[in-house]
């Protein structure tokens, strides 16, 4: 039988995200009535922020697949505010192929690149 629950890593990780998800959400209605300002690469709360990608690091093989936590990750950061969120470099559709089929060495290689598919 299929088990879709989350493990306490796993939830840990999508609550931190949600968290950062509900400060982004103080900076949403400003960037939506100032369309033609662009939000900071960088919210000023960031700093406080864990590396979510280090906590994934932390994931075992009883955790979901990489691309799973990718999906979940992408719903609880556009939770917040999609475009505040979507504004902040997490990767191309190439970084999904290489997490489903790169080698441990090609994805420690390409990890922190944004990837493109032709």
């Amino acid at each position: 039988m299929i088990d879709f629950e989350l493990s306490d890593n796993e939830k840990q990780i999508l609550a931190e995200v949600r968290e950062q998800a509900l400060v982004a959400r103080k900076y949403a209605r400003h960037y939506d009535e100032n369309e033609h300002e662009f939000p900071p690469d960088e919210l000023p709360e960031a700093e406080d922020y864990p590396d979510i990608l280090g906590l994934l690091s932390q994931l075992g093989e009883s955790d979901s697949h990489e691309a799973v936590m990718s999906m979940l990750l992408a719903v609880e950061r556009t939770w917040g505010d999609y475009s505040l969120q979507m504004h902040r470099p997490v990767g191309g559709l190439g970084n999904s192929a290489l997490l489903a089929a790169g080698t441990p060495e090609q994805q420690q290689k390409w990890r922190d690149l944004t990837l493109a598919m032709a």
